[in-house]
């Protein structure tokens, strides 16, 4: 039969051993014509990167003609298909961002303070069960019991700042702050996240070394992942190749160009924020974390570990040493972190079970870009995804700085709030209350008035509304209607975030009414 069917010719007898050399051949034949099912699987596979990687890049550029800046790297099923920067690095000079601009990765910086310790423990140097006692003198109760452990994984109790960023601070007086600080919850029983956690270990792996927190990085984490633009200060960045950083489009600085302790951050910000890198380094700090060139399999099994919930979104978040780790909707996990200074900001996303990786740096911090991870993912899991169009990255201080008076701008902005498409301007409720109160730092309180009035009928139903505008009556002089107003914010919410102040003022205010009536009886 086979041989009819191919010769198309009449059967003919064949011997046995004929008939079988004839199937060995055809069989061969069909092997070397037909494509396998990993064949098949693989050209597939290719097709899909490449219409993920051509919607992406296509999304990309076009929000870049709306102030996004920042560089995006893509691996998908294990190949780098995007490698990419967009918008400007550096406006001024018309620099453009690359894969290989220097950017602040904020928080992202705490998974290899992580990583550190638990280096230092695979070297025998420590143990995440050690106690803060063990390493700090002099400590009260409270705080000598905390684990190294709870440090890592946010169950400290300790506070989220100890202090800005930026502000000049000496180890000496850092402890201090930590010493006199209220723990809000017994160590290792909740979750609330604490930047002087990883400050705290930051001086740890110091100690413990005998190096600084950056050369101990390098040697033991950076070096090894061949991760030569990653650092505070220790590698050569060239001035031109570092971005400068934009809050709502408005420029401020490079983060170079800020307050330092010397050659690296004072130690509010060392060891949990402030270190720079790129997303080619971080892509190389992410293969690297997949063999155990630098962290073994029993480590990185507690670096990934999620120990306690951090927060509820779609799913369960949790945290672990440095990242968070969270179940996704379709039942596979994601180890990411982000951070940000308010002036840039990383996203750095690892599906681990889906062999994806999603890094993005941006140097302008507005109202949509800390969305555009959300947009690429949804690009990547949902072949119907449509990405948002680009709204809300205009600062409202541009209106200023186009010389229009308080009129001129309450009208534009109502215009903005009634129109039927999203507005380019960044009209939030936090935004609008910002834009109000920097009015009231400048005594010009009509103007803030009416900027909180219309904030009001925009959010009626928000207390924080109504707390803002209540500040600026009572700085202004008007007393009785700012106890009002905020007695309004009461009633909406008894436990808004300034009701404390609110209750405070009132009361000072009850009291102050009752002794000039006694007075005058």
């Amino acid at each position: 039969m086979i041989i009819k069917i191919i010769t198309n010719q009449p059967p003919v007898r064949v011997n046995k051993k004929s008939s079988t050399l004839t199937a060995v051949c055809l069989i061969f034949t069909c092997t070397l014509t037909t494509p396998t099912l990993a064949e098949n699987t693989s050209v597939e596979l290719g097709k899909r990167s490449i219409i993920i990687k051509n919607k992406i890049d296509t999304y990309l550029t076009k929000i870049a003609k709306k102030n996004f800046s920042g560089a995006v790297l893509i691996e998908y099923k294990g190949d780098k298909i995007l490698s990419k920067g967009y918008g400007h690095s550096d406006k001024q000079k018309s620099i453009n961002y690359t894969e290989n601009t220097i950017s602040d990765i904020g928080s992202v910086t705490k998974q290899f303070t992580a990583a550190a310790i638990l280096k230092l423990e695979m070297q025998g140097k420590l143990s995440t069960t050690d106690k803060l006692s063990k390493y700090f003198y002099d400590l009260p109760k409270d705080k000598a019991s905390i684990t190294l452990h709870e440090l890592l994984n946010m169950s400290s109790g300790l506070q989220m700042y100890s202090g800005g960023d930026y502000e000049p601070v000496t180890e000496k007086a850092f402890i201090k702050i930590i010493h006199n600080q209220k723990l809000h919850f017994k160590p290792g029983t909740s979750f609330e996240y604490s930047n002087p956690n990883y400050s705290i270990l930051a001086l740890l792996i110091e100690r413990v070394s005998g190096m600084s927190y950056e050369s101990y990085l390098y040697k033991n984490l950076f070096k090894p992942a061949m991760m030569e633009q990653t650092g505070y200060s220790r590698p050569t960045f060239v001035s031109n190749n570092i971005a400068v950083q934009h809050k709502y489009g408005i420029a401020t600085k490079k983060p170079t160009e800020k307050l330092w302790e010397g050659e690296q951050p004072f130690i509010h910000l060392k060891g949990n924020g402030g270190i720079l890198s790129t997303v080619e380094d971080l892509y190389k700090w992410h293969k690297a974390l997949l063999s155990d060139k630098i962290l073994s399999s029993k480590a990185k099994k507690k670096y990934y570990k999620p120990y306690l919930e951090a927060f509820r979104g779609q799913t369960i978040n949790s945290y672990a040493y440095g990242w968070y780790n969270q179940n996704t909707i379709r039942n596979t996990t994601l180890i990411y972190h982000q951070g940000s200074n308010n002036e840039s900001f990383t996203d750095f996303f690892r599906f681990v079970d889906e062999d994806i990786t999603i890094i993005l740096v941006s140097n302008n911090f507005d109202g949509f870009s800390r969305k555009v991870h959300k947009q690429i993912q949804g690009m990547i899991f949902d072949p119907n995804f449509t990405p948002s169009n680009k709204s809300g990255y205009r600062s409202l201080d541009e209106l200023i700085n186009k010389g229009l008076n308080i009129e001129q701008i309450i009208t534009l902005l109502k215009i903005e709030t009634n129109s039927l498409t999203t507005s380019e301007y960044n009209i939030s409720l936090n935004t609008m209350n910002r834009f109000g109160y920097s009015f009231v730092t400048k005594n010009k309180f009509n103007e803030a008035k009416k900027i909180f009035e219309l904030n009001i009928a925009l959010h009626p139903n928000s207390a924080d509304a109504y707390d803002y505008y209540a500040e600026s009556l009572l700085l202004s002089g008007n007393i009785k209607a700012g106890i009002e107003v905020y007695r309004k914010a009461l009633a909406l919410n008894p436990k808004f975030k300034n009701s404390h102040t609110a209750h405070k003022v009132i009361q000072e205010y009850e009291d102050f009414m009752t002794n000039i009536i006694n007075i005058y009886n």
